[in-house]
């Protein structure tokens, strides 16, 4: 919390103070520093500082064995820390402040993701990346009232991290999991026993101390199992995300397969026109051009079958 400097000027400590009539000299204050906290208060993200607490948010996160199950305070000192370790000095910003802008992107990209997977279901055929984007863009402002999205940078840090696919799940099934406003799962909730559920903090750190601290084999064999399972939920979340790959470029390439024809079928249009052309009335110079021309369409049309 920012402190008010309050200062006398042009008063030494030792001398009276001056009176007129009854009345004390009135004291000047310096008030600077409430000024200087109030204008940091106002300062707006710009686009480096949204992803830089995407970023940390995403680092404090994945980690199973420094990341995970942190009591909320804690997990945001943190994100806090290393937040304004990489903050200049006029542009950090307190714990509550950081909370309250995640909460605003977390909102708005969680409802572009609908918009986005709307696009993608209705249009699945002959769209680029940024057709589709485009298309969720406009549905975005239709479905939901609140203006432009403007925060379409952290979106693309988000998209394809498994911990956001978890905040997602979320979103759309609440009886699923329960989770706090930061994302984080809440003291005392358990998750559904049926879902796989990535390690968790003691047992990632004791797997990695077990070979120094003698474990029994149960242990061991229960470790190295949940081990398993977070590796197997990772190579799905990455299968996945190439299977989508694959499917973006095979749109790529039905749409290149596609241009090409259309420029195949106006050239054979073209030259079609050429062969029905009348030249009696041509000079010899038109005839000559009509002849290059007709000679060019035809090797490009034909070179490939001859």
């Amino acid at each position: 919390m920012a402190t008010c400097s309050v200062g006398i000027i042009g008063l030494s400590h030792d001398a009276p103070l001056a009176l007129s009539g009854s009345q004390h000299a009135a004291p000047q204050i310096v008030i600077d520093d409430v000024q200087d906290a109030r204008k940091a208060k106002r300062l707006s993200y710009t686009e480096d500082e949204d992803r830089r607490l995407v970023s940390v948010w995403l680092h404090n996160s994945n980690d199973p064995i420094n990341g995970n199950c942190k009591k909320n305070e804690k997990y945001w000192t943190d994100v806090l820390a290393d937040y304004n370790n990489a903050t200049p000095a006029h542009r950090k910003r307190e714990m509550k402040q950081l909370k309250e802008r995640f909460q605003k992107i977390k909102r708005w990209v969680g409802m572009f993701c609908g918009s986005w997977k709307k696009a993608c279901s209705i249009y699945t055929s002959g769209q680029s990346d940024d057709m589709l984007k485009e298309k969720a863009l406009s549905f975005y402002l239709g479905d939901f009232q609140e203006g432009p999205f403007t925060v379409m940078h952290c979106w693309r840090l988000l998209r394809n991290e498994p911990k956001w696919h978890v905040i997602l799940e979320d979103m759309d099934n609440p009886n699923k999991r329960r989770l706090d406003s930061e994302g984080e799962l809440k003291d005392g909730e358990s998750e559904d026993p049926r879902e796989k559920r990535p390690m968790g903090t003691k047992k990632a750190k004791k797997l990695r101390n077990a070979k120094g601290k003698g474990d029994d084999k149960s242990d061991e064999t229960e470790l190295n199992d949940d081990m398993k399972k977070f590796m197997e939920i990772q190579e799905a979340a990455n299968k996945r995300h190439e299977k989508m790959i694959e499917t973006q470029q095979r749109l790529s390439d039905a749409k290149i397969e596609a241009a090409k024809l259309r420029k195949e079928a106006a050239m054979a249009e073209a030259y079609k026109t050429l062969v029905g052309t009348d030249t009696r009335d041509m000079t010899d110079e038109m005839k000559a051009e009509h002849v290059i021309a007709m000679r060019t369409l035809r090797e490009k049309l034909y070179s490939n079958t001859n």
